[in-house]
């Protein structure tokens, strides 16, 4: 796996962006409800990952008010959707590898982005910028919604399917 600078995009800019275009006036509130939270999950997530301890990390269903399916949506509706939101965001994350080369094999051309802990079991980490990888077509598919249940576990099985050490 090849080595990133980690987004520069925050993710209370994801969340503002998506906050803003959010036209439901209950499912507005209920966002805003649930901000600070999802601030101190992101904060979390940087220090697990910081220690090499993201599959410590703990899986929820909901946050505050807002259902797992909610959550998830926020990313594909304002994030990954060609017309969303913080669609900018996604587009300077998916392009940031050199020559557009997946960091996760070297080898595939970067098409998505994928989520490391993945959304359907994290749904809080669902538009968190540093949990987002640009990978390609294989990888995106290999890994599938798998989380590490070690440290490092997907990444190693990603490696011994393209053969890179």
């Amino acid at each position: 796996m090849r080595t990133l600078p980690l987004p520069p995009d925050t993710q209370a800019q994801v969340f503002s962006a998506c906050l803003a275009a959010t036209t439901d006036t209950d499912l507005h509130t209920r966002l805003a409800n649930i901000s600070d939270a999802l601030a101190t999950v992101a904060a979390s997530y940087q220090t697990h990952a910081t220690a090499g301890s993201l599959n410590l990390i703990p899986r929820v269903l909901s946050v505050g008010g807002l259902s797992k399916t909610e959550l998830v949506e926020l990313y594909g509706q304002h994030l990954s959707s060609t017309n969303g939101a913080a669609r900018a965001i996604y587009d300077r994350i998916r392009n940031a590898p050199p020559n557009k080369r997946c960091p996760l094999c070297g080898i595939g051309t970067v098409a998505h982005l994928d989520h490391h802990l993945p959304k359907s079991r994290y749904p809080d980490l669902a538009i968190l910028p540093a949990n987002l990888v640009p990978a390609c077509h294989f990888c995106n598919d290999t890994k599938k919604s798998k989380y590490p249940a070690v440290a490092g576990r997907w990444i190693n099985t990603l490696k011994s399917l393209t053969g890179n050490k």
